[in-house]
């Protein structure tokens, strides 16, 4: 190039890219690389640890799982069945649903653990612990003879790092035999060292296959062709949390030193300098205690100097905050209800954000309901009407195990009337069934009727006149509140005197 041609104007090349993709020097340190998804799953181990870690001993993350359990499965029955089956005329089989309806609540709910000590409440909530802690749960179907019972294997029995090929086909992926053509589970293999992560392969104990049929193993896949689940809402918030519990931590600790007010004596040229009569026996001066409201000499030839910490940090507060709401981004909650700080939130910022974490609450309810609910029922029904258990002829299987819904719990109207004025149109307008309604808190259609004639028959029993319409309250369009009938009436002679 000419020496002249440095100073020409260069008209720039445009470039057809995506920006995230530059690797100029603010890049450099973002090191991505292709990988498989089950390579990216290296090190499920160490992080499985450590999310377990953080549950035990974080408040943030105990926080988080209350939050989901009140949130997911509440404190009823969890997951409530209703069963659907109809005869050949289209009409509804009572009988059958009846029964088996009765049979899942009364037999295997109470009793659905092959332990014996869990209910089909704390089933539930250990799933979905189990869920986001570990990123995955594995239950092996027992079939008895006296029903089906479930048994809770974690995780770590799928052995990692047992990959091998296998005949016709097949091969076994982080413990789990797949076909090699359509990726579908064909067994698990289970180890006996299942906390024993260090033993080298070398030495690894020969595994259990089962079959995969008799296994649930339930985890929610982030790519195609993930074999094994992780905790993906803790893996992208565990850094953050632990850092944000060691800064708690260390200015906990100098706030603690801080309040406790060293002081330090000097003197101008050493202990020689002070008086023999203030020094012990050992020659050294004694401690000296300080106390509120107190005069007290020091030594001759020395000063004092007390330690200024400067804690507690006024920024502390905030910082923590802006962390909180970080974290609660992360985990798909509310910063307010991760904090349980209200001090700052107004009504529309409260509603918003409990809207939105309710939506990631019926996310996970659908995913249970499908991926755990279902394949329990149909398994169990299977088990209870092949053993004579139910009483209904095991050809007839399809038409009880299919018709079969889960609904989870409901939720308070974050603005009540409002919302009634709202179904109120909807079942006037034929938008919304009253099951639509009933859905919102949770119940269940027949339910619902079996409580409404209950309620009459006891009202009837105590001479009450009940005040209510079979839709509920009729609300006035234009004012929003209970419409009067006497309203549309013109007014007596009487009224119109006064």
């Amino acid at each position: 190039m000419a020496f002249w041609d440095r100073f020409t104007k260069q008209k720039k090349k445009s470039k057809r890219h995506f920006t995230g993709t530059n690797s100029g020097r603010l890049f450099n340190d973002w090191k991505a690389s292709s990988s498989s998804p089950d390579a990216e799953l290296v090190n499920l181990n160490i992080m499985r640890n450590r999310t377990r870690d953080l549950a035990r001993n974080n408040p943030i993350v105990q926080r988080y799982f209350q939050i989901l359990k009140q949130g997911v499965v509440g404190n009823q029955q969890g997951f409530k069945i209703m069963v659907h089956s109809r005869d050949s005329d289209g009409t509804l089989d009572d009988f059958a649903n009846d029964l088996i309806e009765y049979r899942w609540y009364n037999n295997f709910c109470t009793n659905p653990e092959v332990s014996g000590r869990f209910k089909m409440l704390d089933i539930y909530n250990m799933v979905l612990e189990g869920l986001i802690r570990d990123g995955e749960v594995m239950l092996q179907l027992i079939r008895q003879p006296s029903g089906l019972k479930l048994k809770f294997l974690e995780p770590d029995y799928l052995d990692s790092r047992l990959n091998k090929d296998l005949s016709n086909n097949r091969e076994i992926k982080m413990g789990i035999e797949v076909d090699r053509l359509t990726e579908k589970p064909l067994g698990y293999w289970l180890t006996n060292t299942p906390y024993a992560q260090s033993i080298p392969d070398t030495q690894l104990t020969n595994s259990v296959r089962i079959p995969a049929e008799d296994v649930l193993h339930i985890f929610q896949p982030q790519r195609f062709g993930q074999t094994r689940g992780y905790p993906y809402k803790l893996a992208s918030t565990m850094t953050a949390i632990k850092w944000l519990q060691d800064f708690r931590l260390s200015e906990l600790v100098a706030s603690k030193a801080a309040a406790s007010k060293m002081a330090f004596i000097r003197t101008p040229t050493g202990e020689d300098n002070i008086a023999e009569s203030y020094l012990d026996e050992d020659g050294y001066m004694p401690a000296m205690n300080f106390e509120p409201a107190t005069i007290d000499v020091l030594p001759h030839g020395t000063d004092i100097e007390f330690a200024n910490w400067n804690h507690p940090n006024t920024n502390v507060e905030s910082f923590d905050k802006a962390m909180l709401r970080t974290i609660a981004s992360g985990l798909g909650v509310s910063y307010a209800s991760l904090s349980n700080d209200l001090t700052q939130t107004s009504y529309s910022s409260a509603r918003v954000g409990l809207l939105d974490e309710r939506d990631g609450f019926k996310m996970l309810q659908t995913f249970i309901i499908e991926h755990f609910c279902k394949p329990v029922y149909k398994a169990w029904l299977e088990q209870e009407m092949t053993t004579g258990n139910i009483n209904l002829p095991i050809d007839k299987y399809q038409k009880f195990a299919d018709p079969c819904e889960f609904s989870a719990r409901g939720y308070h109207s974050v603005d009540p009337l409002k919302e009634m004025q709202s179904n109120q149109l909807g079942l006037n307008n034929g938008l919304l069934t009253i099951q639509d309604v009933l859905n919102q808190s949770g119940k269940e259609l027949s339910q619902h009727f079996s409580e409404l004639d209950a309620q009459q028959a006891l009202a009837e029993k105590f001479n009450i006149e009940l005040a209510y319409e079979p839709y509920g309250t009729k609300f006035n369009q234009q004012t929003g509140e209970p419409f009067n009938e006497d309203e549309n009436q013109e007014p007596s002679q009487e009224n119109n005197n006064e």
